[in-house]
């Protein structure tokens, strides 16, 4: 009886943290973040991870200290913490201590060779991976990013793989050329263009990802 009972409470509680779980969009954490940043973790300790910073987006800083994600029932890093991994980050900044965004942890991207990794729950809602066997093509006109599980680390990491020089591209143009407002911080009520079509166009032809982001900042905006 008694394991009956703590195995409802576990489930129910369990029930209820998904219930307050929403991840952050990941247009959300682009115009949200306090710092950005691509980098290698150089130290860590039990609460707290370094990275030496191989490219800012919005400062000047060439090191960082960020606090380390606790693993909980909804959400898991995809590995545990190393030396020498490499994280493009999202970051919010709270009674002065960094921390990637979003409860899930989806403000923290594994960096492998020239490819960056983006959660899925910061992208489409449904379905939550894709079959090997679809292609973005299948998807043409809906406006979807299709996520599938990659191995990272020796883990399975379910997300959209893009280059990683190209999301920094439209990372920091979205940055320079888009102008939002947000209703209760996290909704998206209107977008207004600070640099000309041309330029939206070239950074928008790039890869998938900067199509769909576009695209789904204008339909986002437009509601």
């Amino acid at each position: 009886m008694r394991l009956a009972i703590i195995t409802t409470l576990f489930f129910l509680t369990t029930l209820s943290a998904r219930a307050d779980y929403t991840a952050l969009k990941i247009y959300q954490m682009v115009f949200l973040a306090d710092k950005i940043v691509y980098g290698e973790i150089s130290e860590m300790d039990s609460t707290t991870f370094t990275i030496n910073v191989h490219q800012n987006l919005t400062g000047e800083e060439t090191s960082l200290t960020i606090q380390k994600f606790e693993n909980w029932p909804c959400a898991w890093r995809w590995t545990d913490y190393q030396i020498g991994q490499k994280v493009f980050l999202f970051l919010s900044e709270y009674k002065g201590r960094l921390r990637a965004m979003s409860a899930g942890n989806e403000g923290e991207l594994p960096v492998v060779n020239d490819s960056v990794y983006i959660h899925r729950l910061s992208l489409n809602i449904q379905p939550p991976f894709w079959p090997e066997s679809i292609q973005p093509s299948d998807t043409a006109g809906q406006n979807i990013l299709i996520s599938q599980r990659h191995s990272i680390n020796d883990k399975y990491f379910h997300g959209h793989r893009s280059r990683l020089q190209d999301f920094i591209s439209t990372v920091i143009t979205l940055r320079k050329c888009v102008e939002v407002e947000f209703h209760n911080t996290y909704d998206l009520t209107s977008m207004t263009l600070k640099c000309t079509e041309e330029e939206i166009h070239q950074s928008q032809q790039t890869t998938a990802f900067s199509k769909w982001i576009y695209e789904e900042l204008k339909r986002k905006s437009s509601r």
